[in-house]
């Protein structure tokens, strides 16, 4: 299997899924917003992995961007929250990608490769993903309850609790893909948080960052299954989750 093709596929699906859907006609400060990947996709590989921080570098600078533009006279500040969802969430998902290769390149270098796949078996891969769906449950039940009642949120978490019990791979991409497309509501924040009423008990700020935090999660959990599932198969790249 060719680990360099599957890292790149997945740098670029992701770049594709926020820049032109998530973000697409989104502005900062009168500027359309785009993730600079710069020369990376063309570079990068297996051993060059810390291409990948220039990417959240920039990701990180237009969070600054957007946050800087809470100072400005009739700002709407919905705008901040939706983009700072959306800009979190790109951000989780692009560390879990060097994360995760970094692993892999790890059980790779360390033992033969007959050895490697006994090491990143179906049960290794179960195992990980579970772990992360329960983690992702603590941060959600740990919001507050005027954030996640709207029955998409829960049904999300319905999803992600049916995870945590799963067995199978098969079944574990075939939620993960369902998760990224209900994954959608959330990147809208104002079809169900009430600015209002976060504004008369304290700075919503808070919340919307603790929103986010939790919804990049989803990314990350959705990018994990993405390259474990296709590496323990051997699979040159088959786009299973993030091109929906």
């Amino acid at each position: 299997m060719n680990l360099n093709i599957t890292l790149k596929n997945t740098i670029e699906d992701l770049l594709n899924y926020f820049n032109n859907d998530c973000l697409l006609n989104i502005k900062i400060n009168d500027r359309l917003l785009k993730i600079n990947s710069e020369d990376v996709i063309s570079n990068i590989d297996i051993n060059s992995l810390f291409l990948i921080d220039k990417i959240v570098q920039n990701i990180n600078t237009l969070r600054q961007d957007n946050q800087s533009q809470l100072a400005l006279k009739k700002f709407d500040t919905k705008i901040f929250a939706s983009t700072e969802i959306i800009l979190s969430a790109a951000n989780e998902a692009f560390k879990k990608v060097k994360a995760a290769f970094e692993k892999i390149k790890f059980l790779k270098d360390s033992n033969s490769f007959e050895s490697t796949k006994i090491n990143m078996n179906d049960k290794f891969v179960v195992r990980k993903i579970a772990a992360y769906a329960q983690r992702i449950l603590s941060k959600f039940e740990n919001l507050p309850e005027r954030l996640i009642t709207k029955n998409e949120i829960k049904d999300l978490l319905v999803l992600l609790k049916k995870i945590t019990l799963c067995e199978d791979i098969g079944e574990i991409l075939g939620l993960t893909r369902e998760i990224l497309i209900r994954q959608n509501v959330i990147l809208k924040p104002d079809y169900f948080v009430d600015y209002n009423a976060l504004i008369d008990e304290y700075g919503w700020v808070h919340d919307v960052v603790k929103l986010s935090s939790a919804n990049a999660e989803f990314m990350g959990l959705i990018v994990d299954v993405e390259i474990y599932t296709n590496v323990v198969k051997e699979w040159q790249y088959v786009p299973s989750a993030i091109r929906v």
